[in-house]
C-alpha cells in the first residue's frame, strides 16, 4: 500500500505514514510483548511512538483529574526516556479517559473527558511542548454511540469543536468508530 500511495516503504517510513505504537500500561508499565513488537518494528525500519497514555480515571490511574494527569505526564516521560534510548523522536500524547461505573465501559465522548483531553495538552503547552494533533487531543470526535445517527452527530460535533476552539487543525480521528470504548466499527461514520 505504501509503495502504491507514496513511491516506496521507505517514503511512507521517512514521513511517518505508519508509526508502532507502543504503549504503556497504566499504571507506568510496560510488558515484554510491546517491547518486543517495538524492537521488531525498529529492526523492520518502521518508526516508533512510545509511552503515549490512556489511563483510565478510577480504574488504572487516581479517581481525581489531577492525579490522572499527573500519572499521563510521568507515563509519558517514561516514553521520552525509551524514545531516547531507542534512538527515536518523542511524540507526548496524552488520552486519558473515563469508565461509566455502571457499565465498566471506557467512554471516550463525555464532557469529563474532553476536560481531561484539553487540560494534557494545557499541561503540555505550559511545559513547552509541541503537541502534534492526534498526540494532543487523544480521541477527540469519537462517539459512544452504538449506531449513527444524531447523538453520534453531536458528539462527534461537540469534540471536533473544541479541536478548533484551542486552535489544532480540524480533523477526523477514529472516523468509525463508535460505542463505548469504540466497540462498534461503522463504515457510514468513515465518510
Amino acid at each position: 500500500m505504501y509503495e502504491i500511495a507514496v513511491g516506496s516503504f521507505e517514503k511512507a517510513a521517512a514521513a511517518r505514514m505508519m508509526i508502532h505504537h507502543a504503549f504503556i500500561t497504566s499504571p507506568m508499565k510496560y510488558d515484554f510483548e510491546t517491547l518486543d513488537l517495538a524492537l521488531a518494528a525498529l529492526d523492520a525500519g518502521i518508526p516508533l511512538r512510545i509511552g503515549a497514555s490512556m489511563n483510565i480515571a478510577g480504574v488504572s490511574a487516581p479517581v481525581t483529574f489531577a492525579g490522572t494527569l499527573a500519572l499521563a505526564l510521568a507515563e509519558n516521560y517514561s516514553g521520552l526516556v525509551l524514545c531516547d534510548l531507542f534512538g527515536e523522536p518523542w511524540e507526548p500524547g496524552i488520552a486519558p479517559i473515563v469508565m461509566d461505573q455502571t457499565t465498566g465501559a471506557s467512554l471516550y465522548s463525555g464532557p469529563d473527558r474532553a476536560l481531561l483531553s484539553l487540560a494534557g495538552r494545557d499541561i503540555y503547552r505550559y511545559l513547552g511542548f509541541d503537541m502534534k494533533p492526534l498526540g494532543a487531543i487523544g480521541h477527540l470526535t469519537t462517539s459512544d454511540a452504538c449506531r449513527p445517527g444524531i447523538q453520534a452527530g453531536i458528539e462527534k460535533a461537540y469534540t471536533a469543536m473544541l479541536n478548533v476552539c484551542i486552535g489544532a487543525p480540524p480533523y477526523i480521528s477514529h472516523g468509525g468508530m463508535l460505542g463505548p470504548g469504540g466497540l462498534v466499527g461503522s463504515v457510514e461514520q468513515i465518510v
